[in-house]
């Protein structure tokens, strides 16, 4: 994430009610507190209190607004003076729990008028006078997902969607969404091998020092270019920064390597080299893993080479200078891939068994949904009330792993769905929300989507021992809400996959 001037607080939403009461809200950057020296102002004086007690690191002060809803905190680092922001502290004051915030947005600016919303903070309630725990609250210990696409959208859409908040990517060329070939879902992202490719600036949290994983599915449409590259730095030249993971076409200059898959840097080219080779217009999926001071390769879910070679502690800073997605700039026109990727995820932190089978993440739906109709009272319907639980079987998932994604408790074979309406006389009218999966315990957003048409979601295959709420974001009114929450298998909200 880049420096920026301003920083942002806003969409307040408490646990009860609508009253606010904070003792503390620091800003971190890297784990230290960066915000201290900034000029923080409110939006809205508060009721009781000053906003300065926000940063003074006294529990014991505290501000509080009897309605925070359209309350902002921001923060002012001066001019030439900008800071990055990748996490937070936000203390409780001595007021009654429910005033204690689930959630906020975190935005940014430059100039202090245009804002671009960065993140979403959940946090759960830390005790009071007490701050919550970890200084990541977006991206807190157990959450290992630094990157994700799944080229979801419209045909000819440019538009490309990262799961993991901040994550911003810029179609360049002619990258685009089709619906010619996918290998989940509906739609992939398409690479014509000349001038497609996606771009994000430089990003701290794709510097790995330690266990990381990169999973990519993909089809190639041709091997012409030597250097078909799925992932790399932007570096204009081979140097030791440029890193790589990519299919080698047919004129790659190692003829040993051609239409293999391999893993590299400009000091180590390449690291791993795959045994499979590739052929055109065939799905595969591919897992790059670094366990320790080893690399694994895989290919369709099986171990195909080793290496050994590298210590532990080596750093692999995937963001270097910013990242690429479909091309290296250091190969020139050979550096581009051509053809659909239909997935590609980065996780760090994690060394994930390559052999779980893809059916773990991407299910295969067993049959239609069928969605009853909307009560014409109550603005919003709880997963419980629109589809009571069925008691069906659990659906056994081989091999099932276990992470933040899918759980820690349970079999990751859990669902919760629902719609997010709002009552407009004389009749509930669905609106376009993007809505979040939050664990209770931790205040983790395991899961985000939009709703459909009819203002339905549908969360599946997550922890069905866990208890969770859903919060929804309601882009035409710029507000934010909890939908429902302490949804539980035992209380009907958490179904099993039939």
């Amino acid at each position: 994430m880049a420096a920026h001037r301003y920083w942002r607080a806003r969409g307040f939403g408490a646990t009860q009610g609508i009253a606010v009461s904070l003792s503390e809200f620091q800003l971190f950057a890297a784990g230290a507190r960066v915000d201290a020296g900034a000029a923080l102002t409110a939006s809205t004086a508060p009721d009781s209190g000053t906003a300065g007690a926000l940063q003074d690191d006294n529990l014991n002060t505290a501000a509080r607004w009897v309605d925070a809803r359209r309350v902002e905190l921001t923060w002012d680092f001066g001019a030439g003076t900008p800071v990055d922001v990748d996490g937070a502290r936000v203390g409780a004051s001595s007021a009654p729990r429910g005033e204690f915030p689930a959630a906020c947005s975190i935005w940014w600016s430059d100039d202090g008028v245009t804002w671009t919303r960065y993140v979403d903070w959940a946090g759960d309630y830390p005790g009071a006078a007490t701050k919550t725990a970890g200084y990541f609250g977006w991206a807190p210990a157990d959450q290992r997902t630094a990157l994700q696409l799944e080229f979801v959208g419209a045909d000819a859409s440019t538009s490309f969607i990262d799961e993991v908040p901040g994550n911003v990517w810029t179609a360049n060329g002619s990258a685009q969404i089709k619906t010619d070939a996918a290998k989940w879902g509906n739609s992939s992202g398409y690479f014509n091998g000349t001038s497609a490719f996606l771009s994000m600036p430089s990003k701290p949290a794709l510097a790995f020092n330690g266990d990381f994983t990169i999973e990519v599915w993909f089809r190639c449409a041709s091997l012409t270019n030597a250097y078909g590259t799925f992932i790399a730095t932007v570096q204009s030249t081979f140097s030791i920064n440029a890193i790589f993971f990519m299919v080698y076409g047919d004129t790659a200059a190692v003829a040993g390597n051609r239409r293999r898959i391999g893993f590299g840097t400009g000091g180590s080219n390449p690291i791993i080299v795959s045994n499979t080779l590739v052929s055109v217009g065939q799905w595969y999926r591919t897992k790059l893993v670094r366990s320790g001071s080893q690399f694994l390769l895989y290919v369709n879910d099986v171990l195909e080479q080793t290496n050994n070679s590298f210590g532990a502690g080596t750093v692999f800073d995937l963001g270097f200078n910013g990242t690429h997605i479909g091309r290296n700039q250091w190969d020139g026109a050979n550096g581009y891939f051509h053809g659909h990727i239909g997935e590609i995820r980065l996780l760090r932190g994690v060394a994930e068994d390559g052999t779980i089978p893809a059916v773990v993440r991407h299910p295969a739906p067993t049959k239609a949904l069928t969605r009853r109709g909307v009560p014409v009272l109550g603005a919003v319907q709880s997963a419980l009330r629109m589809w009571p639980f069925t008691g069906a079987a659990p659906l056994a998932v081989p091999n099932k792993s276990r992470d933040y994604s899918y759980g820690w408790l349970g079999k990751g074979i859990g669902r919760i769905r629902g719609n997010t309406l709002d009552y407009v006389p004389p009749t509930n009218k669905p609106y376009r929300c993007r809505v979040r999966l939050v664990r209770d315990r931790d205040g983790q957003v395991v899961r985000a989507q939009w709703t459909a048409p009819d203002g339905g979601y549908d969360f599946q295959y997550i922890d069905e021992l866990d208890t969770w709420s859903v919060w929804a974001t309601y882009l035409d009114f710029g507000k934010r809400g909890e939908v429902s929450d302490g949804l539980t298998l035992a209380n009907g909200k958490v179904e099993l996959m039939a």
